[in-house]
């Protein structure tokens, strides 16, 4: 819930959180349901958003995620 409330504080600012997911890495011997590249698409479309993209969310793979 800290992202929305930055997101209101910061208006010119977009902030919100990503759940990437569980993507096939080392780090888990890769048994991830998804690859790096489909994990990443949620972080870099959040990064790329322009002035009109939502902000104060929780996004993952589907879109927005409920707190």
């Amino acid at each position: 819930m800290i992202v929305s409330q930055y997101a209101r504080a910061l208006p010119t600012f977009k902030i919100s959180a990503a759940d990437p997911g569980n993507p096939a890495t080392d780090m888990n011997h890769h048994t991830g349901i998804h690859t790096v590249a489909e994990a990443a698409e949620v972080i870099v479309g959040l990064a790329t958003l322009d002035q009109d993209g939502p902000t104060g969310g929780f996004f993952g793979g589907d879109g927005p995620i409920p707190w």
